[in-house]
């Protein structure tokens, strides 16, 4: 939840549902990287941009917001606020920016600040820029599952059947579909060059066996 304050306040748009990315606890491996008790965005991995800090942690939190409702009772109430809170600050970003791009195959995927170039210093009171260039099967998958995780667990089902179906229609010219050939049904840009990453597989397949265990928030359209 400090994460998202944090964003915001950095941002000059007030952006308000993605997380800042590390908070420096009392630790001697965290001293090395800035002040402690402070939050900063640059840490071992590197590159702050990198569009995989949000998706990942959307996922992770639709999926503890949903496992601690399954749970009940024995989850405090307390717990259940914060987990819907930030899974709904998030979500709502998300539908709020796909309901003005309209025509976006896919989610902000460059979260880089004007002028920065990966491998410069980052400093902590700068912010990130969330902006859409070109469709990614990694992050799509991500924001796929974290949104229906956070459908079943309670959030805005108008609002989720809307993104899924975005997020659906995205991923489909993505995958390889002739009749013939090595790379049918792989989820790549590249097949000529054989181009597949594992873990991006992995996450398309796991958000859409989702979407079919949860099939009352899929969009119908004609012809389906």
């Amino acid at each position: 939840l400090e994460a998202q304050e944090q964003f915001k306040f950095r941002s000059p748009t007030n952006v308000y549902g993605p997380w800042m990315h590390i908070y420096l606890q009392a630790l001697w491996d965290c001293e090395q990287n800035g002040e402690i008790d402070t939050w900063v965005w640059d840490g071992p991995d590197g590159n702050p941009a990198w569009d995989g800090w949000q998706y990942r942690a959307f996922d992770s939190m639709g999926r503890t917001w949903y496992d601690a409702v399954k749970k009940g009772t024995s989850i405090p109430a307390e717990t259940l606020a914060k987990l819907e809170t930030t899974c709904t600050r998030f979500a709502d970003w998300l539908y709020n920016w796909l309901r003005t791009n309209l025509t976006a195959m896919g989610v902000p995927n460059d979260w880089r600040p004007a002028g920065w170039t990966q491998g410069n210093p980052f400093p902590p009171n700068s912010y990130l820029d969330p902006k859409y260039t070109k469709p990614s099967a990694h992050d799509i998958a991500l924001a796929l599952k974290g949104v229906v995780f956070s459908a079943v667990a309670g959030y805005d089902v108008v609002k989720a059947r809307y993104m899924i179906h975005r997020l659906i229609v995205s991923l489909v010219p993505l995958q390889v579909t002739p009749d013939v050939g090595d790379m049918r049904g792989a989820f790549t840009q590249n097949p000529s060059g054989f181009e597949v990453y594992g873990f991006e597989q992995g996450e398309i397949m796991e958000a859409l066996a989702l979407c079919l265990q949860h099939k009352d928030l899929l969009v119908q359209t004609t012809g389906e």
